[in-house]
C-alpha cells in the first residue's frame, strides 16, 4: 500500500488539497477440493479539492473531484476461475458544497454531487451514473436545544428517483461549569442501490436485485463530569430495511431478503481520564 497526502493554503481563505492510494494486492487460499486459489487485487483511489471561505467564515465552500479504479482477478490452480475471473470497475465522482451562517448560531448547508461508474467482467460491460442535491438547516432553537433537518434527492439511471430525509435535535438538560446532561435523539430514511458488483459479477452477481430502502431512529443520553474528566453514553436503536441484500454462505450468491429485516438494540459507553497521559475508555453493544 502506497499513501500521500498533498496541501497548500494558496492564501488566508483559499485551500487546495489532493490525497492518493494505492494498493497491490495477492491472497492465496484453499478451495473445496484442494486446488490452489489465487485472488490478484489493484486498486487506486484519488481526491483533489479545493476549499475557500469568506473573510468572516460565515460563508464556506468546497469542490472535489474523486476517482478510483479497481482490478480484481481469480485464478485457480494458475487458470482463471471457471464462472468468470475478471472484474474491472472505474468510478469518477464530483462533489460540491456549501455553507452559510445567516445568523448566530443558524447554518445552512447545500451540495450537490454526480456519479458515474463502470464494470467490465469476462461476460458484460456495464456503467451508470447517479446524481444527487442535498440542503441542512443546522442551529440551535432555543437556549440548550439544537436541531438539524436535512432531505437529500438522488437520481439514479437504473433505480429512479429517491427522497431521503433526516432529523436530529439534542437538549442540554443540565449544564453547569461541572456538570453536563444532554439527551439526543435522531430520525432518518435512507436508501441503496446495489452495486455493480452484486448486480453482475459472473459468479455470484444477480442482476434482478432492487435497491434497499430504510428508516431508522434512536434516543440516548450523554453525561459529562468534567472534574474527572468523566463521560458516558447511552442509546436506544430501532432500524427497519426493506430488501435487504444479503450474501448467502452456501450457495455463494447475492440474494435479497423478502422480508424486512430489523435491527434493534442499545449502545452505551464510558470514558475516563485515569493518569495524565492515560485514558480508558469501555463501548458495549447489544444488537438483536
Amino acid at each position: 500500500t502506497l499513501h500521500g497526502v498533498f496541501g497548500l493554503a494558496l492564501d488566508e481563505t483559499v485551500r487546495l488539497e489532493a490525497v492518493a492510494r494505492y494498493v497491490d494486492a495477492k491472497a492465496d487460499f484453499d478451495g473445496f477440493l484442494g486446488e490452489d486459489n489465487v485472488l490478484y487485487t489493484e486498486q487506486f483511489s484519488g481526491r483533489i479539492a479545493l476549499s475557500a471561505a469568506t473573510q468572516d467564515a460565515r460563508t464556506s465552500g468546497a469542490l472535489a473531484a474523486n476517482y478510483m479504479t479497481q482490478n480484481r482477478a481469480d485464478y485457480e490452480n494458475g487458470a482463471p476461475f471457471l464462472f468468470g475471473s475478471r472484474f474491472d470497475s472505474e468510478r469518477i465522482r464530483i462533489e460540491a458544497l456549501g455553507r452559510h451562517a445567516f445568523a448566530d448560531g443558524q447554518d445552512v448547508v447545500l451540495g450537490a454531487d454526480w456519479e458515474d461508474e463502470s464494470a467490465v467482467t469476462d461476460a458484460l460491460d456495464k456503467g451508470r451514473t447517479i446524481a444527487g442535491a442535498f440542503g441542512e438547516y443546522q442551529g440551535r432553537v432555543a437556549r440548550g436545544i439544537f436541531v438539524t433537518a436535512g432531505l437529500r434527492f438522488d437520481d439514479h439511471e437504473e433505480f429512479g428517483e429517491h427522497l431521503s430525509w433526516r432529523l436530529t435535535a439534542a437538549h442540554k438538560l443540565v449544564e453547569t461549569p461541572e456538570y453536563t446532561l444532554t439527551a439526543k435523539a435522531s430520525a432518518g430514511t435512507g436508501f441503496r442501490a446495489p452495486s455493480l458488483y452484486e448486480l453482475y459479477d459472473a459468479f455470484s452477481g444477480d442482476p434482478t436485485l432492487k435497491e434497499e430502502t430504510g428508516i431508522g431512529w434512536d434516543l440516548g443520553f450523554e453525561a459529562v463530569y468534567a472534574p474527572l474528566e468523566l463521560s458516558g453514553a447511552i442509546a436506544y436503536f430501532d432500524q427497519r430495511v426493506e430488501d435487504e441484500i444479503r450474501f448467502d454462505p452456501n450457495l455463494f450468491v447475492y440474494i435479497q431478503n423478502a422480508a424486512t429485516t430489523r435491527s434493534r438494540g442499545v449502545e452505551t459507553n464510558v470514558s475516563a481520564r485515569l493518569f495524565e497521559n492515560l485514558r480508558a475508555s469501555l463501548a458495549y453493544t447489544y444488537n438483536e
